[in-house]
């Protein structure tokens, strides 16, 4: 076996991502869009029209799709329409409110607009770039009179990149689905779509159902990422770079980009984002925060992305190892441990942290172990992510704990 920083990287993991396929609506009355204000706001006459004229709206690449959310009503809204926003902002619709939440519009597809009715519902709206979906509800509204609940078509809203099985293309963000399950409560049904995962998770953890991801975002800025990485050991990379990320530092990715612009450009790497070694011989990594890479115009800049490791018996990332972009981890496990740790893994600078490396062998607990938490292992989780960050006597109590229940033992 060969030695890494954190413990022995096992050998026995060639593929991680499970694909967790997104279920297809098929009920008239399951999906969303805003309340009677919002009905004000429909395009055209779909609400009561039975096969209502095709609506394009402008789909600029460069355009902006805002969240808002109704506190009385708990239901979300996405709108593209600058002119919609300004009309939703202005309280025009009602007490929606935004929440801070966009993501970028563009791609080869149009995302269909659904909006039910006043009465007898759903008042809501329903957004699909899935393009059988969306046909699929076109003929639920040809064949559903207008006094049942159903979706009726309004438009198609903006251009973004439907997700494949449930995955988007390297360098794009994903953008989630979730669903108050309003048809078998006997409510409105809604959805929130954002591509904060932060959100959904939280969204989902109050009870809604999970839709994964249902379609794939430009990043929020003028430069993109390079198709391919260099990398380097926990030891030595670019004295110039930058770190983000909490890890264990056995998979340290190089992101250089040169912004030519003169605006300074954000992108995003988005929490659950997998990069795959060109050699087996070489760990895949995880990211498991949103990291954020701020790059001033005119200059080239250097982060080094600190990411969790997929395979236990694989070497640590090292000058020589290059990188690609994968897609999103759709594992449901990996997934429930990213919200875990959200924002308590401490220090990207400290590799010793009981609590990266707690995490770290959890995530090769769910790749090569039995593939899931037990109740006690979450729990320990949760109880080590509160301990202080200088109360190593309960840190490593609780560390030693978890690491007994594990079924891979890391040396």
């Amino acid at each position: 076996m060969r030695s890494s920083p954190v413990s022995s990287a096992f050998r026995g993991l060639a593929t991680l991502i499970l694909i967790a396929v997104a279920g297809a609506l098929s009920l008239p009355s399951h999906a969303g869009r805003l309340p009677r204000p919002d009905a004000a706001l429909a395009v055209g006459a779909a609400a009561t029209a039975a096969s209502p004229a095709l609506t394009v709206k402008a789909a600029d690449a460069a355009g902006e799709v805002v969240e808002y959310f109704h506190p009385v009503l708990d239901h979300y809204f996405i709108t593209a329409d600058p002119v919609e926003q300004a009309a939703v902002d202005s309280g025009a619709a009602g007490a929606w409110q935004r929440t801070g939440n966009t993501f970028r519009t563009g791609g080869p597809s149009q995302v269909c607009r659904f909006y039910g009715s006043l009465s007898p519902g759903p008042n809501s709206h329903f957004y699909t770039a899935d393009a059988a979906e969306c046909a699929a509800l076109k003929a639920l509204q040809a064949t559903t009179p207008s006094t049942q609940k159903r979706w009726n078509f309004e438009s198609n809203d903006f251009l973004t990149t439907p997700a494949v099985n449930g995955a988007c293309p390297a360098a794009l963000v994903p953008v989630y689905r979730a669903y108050n399950n309003g048809f078998t409560r006997g409510i409105d049904s809604n959805h929130r779509i954002t591509s904060n995962l932060a959100a959904h998770q939280q969204t989902v953890a109050r009870g809604w159902g999970n839709e994964g991801i249902v379609m794939c975002a430009p990043q929020p800025g003028a430069v993109t990422l390079p198709a391919q990485f260099t990398s380097c050991g926990a030891d030595d990379c670019p004295a110039a770079a930058t770190s983000v990320g909490a890890s264990t530092q056995l998979v340290n990715v190089i992101v250089q980009i040169t912004n030519g612009t003169n605006a300074a450009v954000e992108i995003v790497i988005p929490a659950g984002q997998t990069f795959t070694s060109g050699s087996e011989t070489f760990q895949d990594g995880v990211a498991f925060e949103s990291l954020r890479m701020t790059f001033p115009p005119g200059v080239t800049t250097t982060f080094v992305l600190r990411l969790f490791c997929l395979n236990q018996d694989r070497d640590a990332s090292t000058a020589s190892t290059v990188y690609s972009s994968g897609p999103v981890t759709t594992s449901a496990q990996l997934l429930d441990l990213i919200a875990l740790a959200a924002g308590k893994l401490g220090s990207t600078l400290d590799p010793a942290s009981l609590k990266a490396t707690a995490t770290q062998f959890a995530v090769w607990e769910i790749t090569d172990g039995t593939g899931t938490l037990t109740a006690q292992q979450r729990s320990l989780l949760t109880q080590l992510y509160a301990t202080a960050a200088d109360d190593f006597t309960t840190q490593s109590t609780l560390f030693e704990q978890f690491r007994a229940t594990l079924s891979v033992q890391p040396e």
